[in-house]
């Protein structure tokens, strides 16, 4: 049995919603009153206990914090919650601060991460693709749209992307899909294999190249 206190799992019940978060954000979600130096000595407390897991930026050496199997079972205290798989973590990162970037602007409802779009009945079916994020936005002519958004670290098969584009463009869940990549490589081939699927310009498609070591300084490359 784990000697832990509530107040201690209950620091950590933003990363439900987020899955993984800088050490400062979590403070500030988690409505935490002490101070910094208090609440990294609870964390990495939580840490050794096994309760969450670290990821260390490359870049600029900011410490991330998600839950562990344990984590999941003590915190979120569900079954559908998923874990953040080994490897994944870069990834998981990037798309959820984008989502968290977009959820400031006004016409935005709501922001929802892999897990959560899992849920919804409207992703349920056999062959429906799940996106890395689903931002839910109200039009200036007060209709609602779905925007999927993808983050592509590493060149895929062509297969796989021609896959994933072609249930995009007859997915009616999904609007628009924002296409975000890690170097311009990346976003260069898969344009090329989009061309090649799809000769004219697909206006259901938007891309940008993310630059990681400024995790949302983002360029719009082509619209």
């Amino acid at each position: 049995m784990i000697n832990i206190r509530m107040n201690e799992l209950q620091i950590l019940e933003p990363l439900i919603k987020w899955r993984i978060l800088d050490l400062k954000t979590l403070k500030r979600e988690s409505s935490y009153q002490s101070g910094y130096v208090s609440f990294c000595k609870k964390i990495l407390r939580l840490e050794k206990l096994g309760i969450v897991k670290k990821a260390i930026d490359k870049f600029t050496g900011i410490k991330y914090v998600f839950l562990s199997a344990l984590g999941k079972k003590y915190v979120a205290g569900s079954e559908s919650y998923e874990c953040i798989a080994e490897g994944h973590e870069r990834h998981d990162l990037i798309s959820v601060y984008l989502l968290r970037y977009f959820q400031d602007y006004s016409r935005v409802n709501h922001c929802l991460v892999e897990q959560e779009i899992k849920q919804d009945k409207k992703f349920r079916s056999k062959d429906q693709i799940i996106p890395d994020g689903l931002i839910e936005v109200k039009t200036i002519n007060e209709e609602v749209k779905n925007i999927s958004l993808e983050v592509e670290l590493t060149r895929k098969s062509k297969d796989r992307i021609k896959k994933k584009y072609e249930q995009y463009l007859n997915d009616k869940n999904i609007d628009m899909t924002f296409w975000f990549f890690a170097s311009q490589s990346v976003l260069n081939s898969y344009q090329k294999y989009f061309k090649e699927l799809h000769g004219k310009e697909v206006n259901k498609f938007v891309y940008f190249l993310i630059c990681e070591n400024k995790l949302l300084d983002l360029k719009v490359m082509n619209i």
